[in-house]
Order: C-alpha cells, then structure tokens, then sequence
C-alpha cells in the first residue's frame, strides 16, 4: 500500500502542474477541482502534454466526450492529422465548448498548420484569439499569444515573434502553467539560436527538456534533446563524427520522438552527412525522410527536403545538378522567409548562384528576420567578413567566414580541421569530381560527394604516387625514378614495388584508381591530382593521361624499325618478353605485321 500512496502522490503533483487544478487525497482517492467544482476530465490532456499523441487517438478511436475534445484535437493536429483535426476543431467551436478548450484546441490547430508549412491558414486560425492576447485571462492570453508567436516564426518574422512570444511566457508563469511554461521556452530557445545567440538559445532547450522530464513529458523530452542534438550539429557545437552519431541514434532508434523531429532530424542527417563527405549517407537519409512522410499538404517539409537535396547534388554533382532542386524549393518556400533564407543560404553559399538580385534579396531577408545565417551567406559571397569570425557561436558559419580572404590551401586546410571533408570542392573554387588533393599532412580522395582524408602516406608510397601522376609508367621505370633502381630484377624488386601499390591503394581508400597493367600501373584516366609548391597560391593541378596503347605502340615500333625480334621490342618498349612476344602474335595474326624465321631467329616487319 506505501507504493500505491507514493504513485498517487506523484501522480498528484504532475497533474496539478500540467493542469493547473488542484485537489485533496481522501482514503487513496484524489479528487481535483476548479474553481470549487470537480472535474471528470479524463487525463488525455496529460497525454497530449507528455507527447503522446498515438496514445490519445488510440483509446478515442471509438469516440470521445466533448471535454476531451481539445486533447484529441491536438494529438492529431501534432501527428500530422491536419484535415482530421480542422474537422474535429469546427465541430467543437461550434457547439458549447468552453473559451479555454476553444482556446487550447485552436492552438493546436495554429501549432500543426505551421509545422506543416501552412502558416497563411495558422494565421487566420490565430487571428481569432487577438482579443484574448488583451484579455485578463492568463491561461487563454498564453494560448493566443503562443499560437501568434509560433506563426511569426514559421514566417520568419523573428523580432515580432520573440515579442509575443515573451507575453506568452509572462503569461505561462502568472497561471503557473508548467506546459505552457515548457512550450514559451523552447519556442524561445529556437528563436535566439537562429538569430546568432546559440549558446543563449541552447540554455533555453536544456531548460524545457529539464522541466519536461521532471513532469513526466516523456516524449517530449525526447523530442527537446533531438532538437538540441540537431541544433548542436547545424552548428558544429561538438565534433561533426559525434554529433552525427548522436543525432541518427535519436533519430533512427527512439521510438518516442515525434513524427515532425524525425523527419527533420533526418533531412538535417542528410544535409551534414553530405558536408561531411558521405555521399551514400546523405542519400539514403534523404530517401528515408521521404518514406515516413505523411499524405497532404505538408509544403514545409518537402521545400526543406527540396532544399536539403539541393545541397546534396551541390556537394556530389556540382551547381548546375543543383538549380533543379533550388528552384522548386524557391517556389515552394513562397512567402516563408525562414524557408527562403535557407534556400538562399545554400544557392549563394554552395551552388555559388551570386547574381546582383540575388545578392540584394539575401541582403533584405537578412534585415527582415535576423536570422543569422543569412547574414553570414551575404559576407561569404562578398569574400569579405565584416562579422568577428571568433564571437559568431554559429560553428558552421565560423568555418565559411574563416575562408573568405583564405588561399585555396588554407581553405583546404580548415573544412579538414572542421572535419567537413564534403567543402573540399568548394575550398578549391572547383566543381565536384574524381581527384586527389595532397596538402603538408593529408591525402585527400574525393569522388563526387564521397571524400576522405588521411594521413600523408611515407615517402616512397607519396612518391609513387607523384610518379604515376604523369601517366602509365612500366615497373621497371617506376623502380628508377622511386627508388633509383637503375636494372630492374624482378625476383628482387617486384615485392617492393607491389608493397608500395597496397599501401598508396589504402591511402587512397580507393583501390581502383590504380590501375594494373601487363608492364606497369597507371592512374585511372580522368583523376585530377592537385599539389602546391612553396608558396600556399601555387595551386598546381594534373589530369591522369589514359595508359597508352602497347598493341599501338609495339605496331608502330615494328613498321619503323623492323624485322626486329621480340627481344628487341621488348627492351625498347620497356615491356616484359612476354608481354612483347603476346602482342607480336595477335599482330601477326591480324595481318598487321608480317612474321617471318622461326625460333629464335623469329623476325616480325612490315607487309
């Protein structure tokens, strides 16, 4: 029985928290009341504040009272159920539903149409409850002015959000509202991480994830520490590895968050698994945020879908593959200014697209939000940063302001030290591609969109690769200018030419691009590789030749020089006797060249 009396208890002081009602505990029963008069108000609004919307829709999916009205209403507003709950909510408004429950149930409403990108429909849906944001009743001046301020932020129009949003917070702790307390703050939080006070805003969450946890918001907890963990690895708050580790394991395995933070959770994993350098990454995360979207008319989620995929092809494709998907995206965004500041931060950061109109719009919707970000996009395209890269708390921006007036050596030596291997191409001024980028300490493969770093492989292997560098070259010419091996003895030497090709082929991470042949090895054609020399500018760049044609150049050896014998083509040529004598028979055979002797004295010479 002591249990059972400690449960009751707990469960007392959470429901009066999240309700606001109070109440006495007579022989293990607790009875609550407002205002003097009981309550029969089931605990779905218990539910609806700790997160869990399927929950509630289960146990009213035979029906409900018309008290539980508001809490049904949002749980299928916050999962996505939008034309369910705007049917639910007039048919509640219409009948003789109290202002509180209209109130709450209208806030739903307001709450998923944002979520969902229809902030013009939100918009009207708030403007009914303007009176109440005057009004004396604090528990319904928080509802209006909570559902206000999240409109103005889903429309970008931070400095009237962050206004409202602090009366909905005065609001919360006059009635001692916890829930309406735990919503103020994290609204807040997200409005000072986007206009450049991260660390301010990152407080902010931790203290709404706290309070949610403490009155037992299971869910959404779970769904404030998935925003943290997204907000910590957009802006490159901890190691880029970590945060992505992090974040997909919220995102993939926690069956608590909700249905809108797993799909931007994974459309943010897309974004940064393509800064990172993990083209196959970035797509399948795109590909999965794509399957649990809901049906309707969910234009928030798809523009930033459209604007994440943007990013992708920038990053494995180059800025043409990407307009397609800017342009979608710009339409779809509309009149959104939150969503057009991300469609511009990509166009003007990674697609490069940096026109004078384009330039001038960023300028104003920088001026227009706040939004940081865009301010950021604006000096990044000037090549010039007037912000303090040191006191901007925005990791990621940090890293594109640091590059500005940078050589394309230090450029690429800062996305390294980032770990945003991905920005190789952009650090270069080059459009995505096949090549290897060699600096003092790395070794660098990038194969459109798919980059990794290493550490510089020892002298031979680095010079083997310098070599091949200048097109095929046979075994016993790369012992010379290797090692300086002058005679060329294969039972000594083939072990550690083959030792130097394994090690250059792990340091690459990509073992095809050094290619076999009977006499030698080559670079696999088209391969860019870039090196400096002294000075950090002298950016010098090399495209592998193809290996040449042996059958070709033994033709042509043979129609110059001949009757000549294998022995001779082979030591002219560089070739193996056998691979000189293999060549010569499939000529011969063709007609090409004539054979003539046998044995050793066999000649090969012109028809």
């Amino acid at each position: 029985m002591c249990g059972w009396h400690y449960g009751a208890e707990i469960f007392h002081v959470r429901f009066r928290a999240l309700t606001g009602l109070t109440g006495k505990r007579v022989d293990g029963t607790v009875e609550f009341w407002e205002d003097s008069v009981v309550s029969a108000r089931e605990p779905l609004e218990l539910l609806v504040f700790s997160g869990a919307y399927a929950e509630v829709l289960d146990r009213t999916a035979a029906g409900y009272v018309g008290d539980d009205a508001p809490a049904v209403i949002g749980a299928l507003a916050l999962s996505g159920r939008l034309e369910e709950a705007e049917s639910a909510f007039s048919r509640f408004a219409g009948g003789s539903a109290s202002l509180d429950g209209v109130a709450q149930a209208r806030f739903f409403v307001v709450a998923g149409l944002c979520h969902a990108g229809q902030t013009a429909r939100a918009l009207r849906y708030a403007r009914d409850s303007l009176n109440a944001v005057r009004g004396r009743d604090a528990r319904r001046r928080f509802w209006a002015c909570q559902g206000l301020a999240l409109v103005r932020y889903f429309e970008g129009r931070f400095q009237r959000a962050r206004r409202v949003a602090r009366r909905a917070l005065a609001a919360a702790v006059e009635v001692d509202f916890s829930y309406a307390r735990f919503l103020a703050l994290d609204l807040l939080a997200h409005l000072l991480v986007h206009t450049g006070e991260v660390f301010a805003g990152m407080r902010l969450l931790s203290q709404a994830e706290t309070l949610a946890d403490a009155l037992g918001y299971a869910q959404n907890a779970e769904t404030e520490r998935s925003a943290a963990l997204v907000f910590q690895l957009r802006m490159l708050l901890t190691g880029i590895d970590a945060g992505l580790h992090a974040l997909e394991s919220a995102v993939r395995a926690t069956e608590g968050v909700s249905y809108f933070a797993q799909r931007n959770g994974l459309v943010e994993l897309a974004g940064m698994f393509a800064l990172r350098g993990d083209a196959l990454r970035a797509t399948a995360a795109l590909e999965d945020s794509r399957r649990i979207t809901l049906p309707g008319a969910d234009r928030r989620w798809r523009t930033r879908w459209l604007i994440c995929h943007a990013l992708c092809s920038a990053m494995s494709e180059g800025a043409e593959r990407a307009r397609a998907s800017i342009e979608e995206a710009r339409a779809s965004a509309a009149d959104e200014l939150t969503l057009q500041v991300e469609v511009s931060f990509v166009d003007v950061v990674f697609a490069r697209q940096r026109s004078a109109a384009r330039l001038d719009a960023l300028a104003d919707l920088a001026t227009r939000t706040g939004i940081q970000r865009a301010r950021i996009a604006c000096e990044v395209a000037a090549g010039k940063s007037l912000l303090y890269p040191p006191r901007v708390e925005d990791g990621l921006g940090r890293v594109l302001l640091e590059c500005c007036e940078r050589s394309p050596l230090e450029r690429v030596q800062r996305v390294l030290s980032a770990g945003l291997c991905g920005l190789v191409p952009w650090a270069l001024g080059r459009e995505p591609g096949r090549r290897i980028v060699l600096t003092e300490t790395h070794i660098i493969a990038e194969d459109h969109g798919n980059v990794h770093a290493r550490e510089v492989p020892s002298g031979p292997t680095l010079r083997l690769l310098l070599a091949l560098r200048h097109g095929h070259l046979s075994r016993a010419n790369l012992l010379n200018e290797v090692w300086g091996i002058a005679r060329f003895v294969p039972t000594r030497h083939l072990p550690v030419l083959h030792t130097a090709i394994s090690r250059l082929r792990a340091s690459l991470g990509e073992r095809e691009w050094i290619v076999t042949h009977d006499d030698g090895y080559s670079l696999v054609t088209g391969l860019e590789i870039i090196t400096w020399d002294e000075t950090p500018e002298g950016l010098i760049s090399a495209s592998a030749a193809p290996p040449p044609d042996d059958q070709e150049r033994v033709r042509a050896f043979v129609l110059g020089n001949g009757p000549v014998s294998s022995a001779q083509v082979a030591e002219s040529l560089k070739l193996s006797a056998s691979t000189a004598l293999r060549l010569l028979r499939r000529l011969a055979d063709d007609g090409q060249v004539v054979k003539s002797g046998g044995g050793r004295g066999t000649r090969y010479g012109g028809a």
